[in-house]
């Protein structure tokens, strides 16, 4: 990722799944991070309000993120179904900094009376969440998939209509295309952007091709990633971000080990001390 100067989102849903185990799972991610923190814009959770995640769990989830990573995004793509209901308890996003939200108007385009009125609920619901996630950065989320009988051209349709919205919400940071597998690959009877993208499918679509590369690289240039990676690179067991073991991290180490430093990160100090 360095290399292509691009930045990750991880989903750390089934980290924290687990109630008796998501610190230590969560621990042990930590350790896999090392060095790698450079290129890591956040973490990401799916649905957690639809999927039951109780508020006194995710407040705790997200909270320990913000804490061992006060840099980095906590990121939540909320279904529409509780945004609609008005379901979502009170502070149940306050550790969250970037929210979106999925709703795919090209899927109701044979169940609501066609595209224009599916697109007006999608705008209905986005005022809601401007509403609920005021002061967080917000993210779209983008159609990339659908039946076999809907044709391409609502996907090039959707991602005009996204990208006008983008260009004038401030608070709008990005946008992310949802996806499955291809369809087209495992002949299914549906197909997915990647399908709708690739010139060997039998659902390609050149113009919405054209659509996708065209936005993507007027936002690129307009937000240039740095052209190399930081000029300090941490190592294993650099627990000062210095880029050398030293003392200062043996210190840094004994005066909080147990929390947040673990026998992973001893092991790491002693084998690249010096370095």
């Amino acid at each position: 990722m360095r290399r292509y100067n691009m930045k990750a989102i991880l989903g750390v849903r089934w980290i924290f799944s687990n109630a008796n185990t998501w610190q230590q799972s969560w621990q042990n991610l930590r350790h896999v991070l090392q060095g790698y923190e450079d290129v890591v814009y956040g973490f990401y959770f799916d649905e957690p309000v639809w999927t039951g995640v109780d508020v006194t769990s995710f407040r705790q989830y997200t909270k320990q993120i913000r804490t061992d990573y006060p840099n980095k995004a906590v990121m939540v793509v909320e279904a529409y179904v509780p945004i609609e209901n008005g379901t979502i308890p009170s502070n149940y996003f306050e550790y969250v900094t970037d929210f979106g939200f999925d709703f795919y108007p090209t899927l109701f385009v044979n169940q609501s009376g066609g595209f224009d009125t599916a697109w007006a609920r999608y705008l209905r619901d986005f005022e809601l969440v401007k509403t609920m996630a005021k002061g967080k950065k917000l993210w779209l989320v983008p159609d990339g998939y659908n039946n076999g009988d809907v044709s391409t051209n609502y996907l090039g349709a959707a991602i005009n209509l996204y990208y006008g919205i983008a260009k004038t919400t401030p608070a709008v940071t990005g946008m992310l295309v949802f996806r499955y597998d291809p369809g087209d690959e495992t002949g299914g009877t549906y197909y997915t952007i990647q399908d709708v993208l690739n010139p060997n499918s039998r659902f390609y679509n050149a113009r919405v091709l054209e659509l996708h590369t065209g936005i993507g690289k007027t936002i690129v240039a307009a937000n240039p990633f740095p052209t190399s990676p930081p000029s300090v690179v941490t190592i294993p067991g650099d627990l000062t971000g210095d880029g050398h073991i030293t003392m200062e991290d043996v210190n840094k180490l004994v005066s909080g080990f147990g929390s947040p430093y673990t026998i992973y990160d001893y092991n790491n100090v002693v084998t690249n001390y010096g370095k």
